[in-house]
């Protein structure tokens, strides 16, 4: 065990760095798990036909799926950019958030023109993306976006788990 944790070369075990997954506990292990597996298909040799819809209640569990995501990027060794929705993008920072690897954007309810831009021209070019909202995609006022995400990604809702009842029913 000394020589593993220690003494073994960094090629033979793969030490972590930074945040670890214990950071995202929040997150409930299912949509983890389901995050995981979409990154892990960007690795094939067709593109992505979907995107990822995180859709859930609270604001600050969407906002930590987001970043479970852009930590598993990370270890993925994968380019991203994070872009809340309400942002402005000068037109540079567009083209770069086009062109990025995979795009990672927070409360799209709330997308600014050129952010809803960035959504067509993304989708057009079938380039990876994920969105959170904390309304269901059917519910976002822009039908254009509705559109776009009805078509192209796959919701998955972040919410809480529910804590099982001890109460017995009476039969």
């Amino acid at each position: 065990l000394h020589y593993v944790l220690i003494e073994a070369p960094p090629r033979l075990i793969k030490r972590r760095k930074g945040a670890t997954t214990a950071a995202f506990t929040a997150v409930p292990y299912k949509a983890r798990w389901r995050i995981r597996r979409w990154l892990a298909q960007l690795d094939g040799t067709e593109k992505p036909q979907r995107g990822l819809f995180l859709t859930g209640t609270d604001a600050s569990l969407l906002s930590a799926a987001a970043r479970f995501a852009v930590h598993e990027a990370d270890e993925q060794g994968r380019t991203h950019i994070l872009v809340g929705a309400s942002d402005r993008l000068p037109t540079t920072h567009g083209k770069a958030a086009t062109e990025a690897g995979l795009l990672v954007l927070e409360r799209v309810e709330f997308a600014s023109e050129s952010v809803a831009k960035l959504i067509h021209a993304r989708s057009d070019a079938l380039r990876p993306m994920i969105v959170t909202s904390c309304r269901d995609r059917e519910a976002l006022p822009d039908p254009h976006l509705v559109r776009v995400f009805r078509a192209w990604t796959e919701t998955i809702t972040v919410s809480v788990a529910r804590a099982p009842t001890t109460h017995r029913h009476a039969a």
